[in-house]
């Protein structure tokens, strides 16, 4: 593999990406400009490569809110969790199929999130229909 420089990597992503890409980008700093005069802290549900933490923290940076808005990124950090409902199988087999079956470790995230200097990010593993309700009842004040 022919090692690219961010530059290239960048005009790369604009060539081959779907314009769906670019504009969930523009939608997601979109909302979290909304919050900019809101207090609470941001929640995502299902890091997996990690990509949509780096945007959050992105957003939070530029915004001059790295220590005003703390991030709590829930996720596996690994397989998905089985389901049995169909509306989520027909989901994570078209979501693998895109986008491959597992997410990155959570050894893996912490690397690239210090590299990029991020902090202020609290990471909670587990299968979320197991790990939120225990959250929620351990942070009793949470403000969303």
């Amino acid at each position: 593999m022919v090692k690219k420089n961010n530059f290239d990597l960048e005009n790369f992503f604009y060539e081959k990406s779907e314009p769906n890409r670019l504009l969930k980008l523009l939608a997601q700093y979109e909302l979290y400009k909304k919050i900019h005069n809101v207090s609470g802290d941001i929640y995502e549900f299902g890091v997996f490569k990690g990509t949509g933490v780096i945007k959050w923290a992105t957003f939070r940076l530029a915004s001059k809110e790295q220590f005003k808005r703390k991030i709590f990124a829930f996720d596996t950090f690994g397989k998905f969790p089985k389901s049995s409902y169909p509306k989520d199988k027909k989901f994570l087999n078209e979501f693998i199929k895109d986008a491959g079956i597992k997410s990155y470790s959570l050894q893996k995230i912490k690397k690239i999130l210090k590299k990029k200097k991020f902090t202020n990010i609290e990471f909670i593993k587990g299968n979320i229909n197991k790990t939120l309700s225990d959250f929620v009842k351990k942070n009793k004040k949470l403000s969303i």
